[in-house]
């Protein structure tokens, strides 16, 4: 739990207007794990650090002030589309006031790779098997549901929520499977086994709603390439 008067770095994931010039703000911390408080005033932007000083009163956050710790880790377009991928994630499934160890790292440098835009969908890919791991809803890529090592030369069949079915007429190749235990995703078929799985285990934990940032992603770059 936070503790009264705590001061904490974070970055904004979710925001909504209430009363007059005021914002109840769904703030992701490195301290404490996914925090809802009261900006009073101007909130701060997406995809940038910053230190607020906490104050609590009956379990109700509330915050007077930010300070920005570093520029912007997002600022170009359509790579703010991305962002907001990976923020609407966090913000529908992250527990709220648990600390999420490394994770907080993970989210950082997965901003700091979609700008960049080298790495972009191995770099969505390993976000969304970090996040699926912490939830406890990870993937085994290295043993099949009968709890045998995935062969590389067999074909299997992914059932969400159990994991991989050894099949003749599977679409998934063993090697690609074990290359997502490497996270390796430069070998052939690994990122649509990635994308592909941890769709269906998002899917799970979200009870088929679907992920709004990825209906936009489709209809704002038609032709380029998104999360699928």
């Amino acid at each position: 739990m936070v503790a009264r008067a705590t001061i904490v770095r974070g970055f904004l994931l979710h925001a909504q207007a209430i009363e007059e010039r005021h914002f109840l703000c769904d703030v992701f911390t490195h301290e404490n794990g996914l925090l809802r408080c009261k900006f009073n005033g101007n909130r701060p932007e997406f995809f940038r650090q910053f230190e607020i000083k906490l104050t609590s009163k009956n379990n109700f956050y509330s915050c007077h002030d930010f300070r920005y710790l570093e520029p912007l880790c997002i600022h170009d377009s359509p790579a703010r589309l991305y962002g907001l991928y990976i923020n609407e994630l966090a913000f529908r499934l992250l527990p709220r006031q648990i600390e999420t160890g490394p994770f907080y790292g993970t989210y950082v440098s997965s901003l700091v790779q979609i700008q960049a835009g080298k790495n972009l969908l191995p770099s969505l890919r390993f976000y969304e098997k970090q996040l699926l791991t912490l939830l406890g809803s990870g993937i085994d890529y290295q043993r099949s549901v009968d709890g045998f090592s995935i062969d590389p030369e067999s074909h299997y069949h992914y059932q969400a929520g159990l994991g991989f079915v050894q099949s003749a007429l599977g679409a998934c190749l063993g090697k690609p499977i074990l290359a997502n235990a490497e996270n390796n995703y430069e070998v052939k078929g690994a990122l649509a086994i990635a994308r592909h799985c941890q769709y269906q285990q998002l899917l799970i934990l979200l009870e088929n709603r679907p992920i709004n940032s990825r209906e936009w992603l489709k209809f704002l770059a038609p032709n380029r390439e998104v999360v699928k």
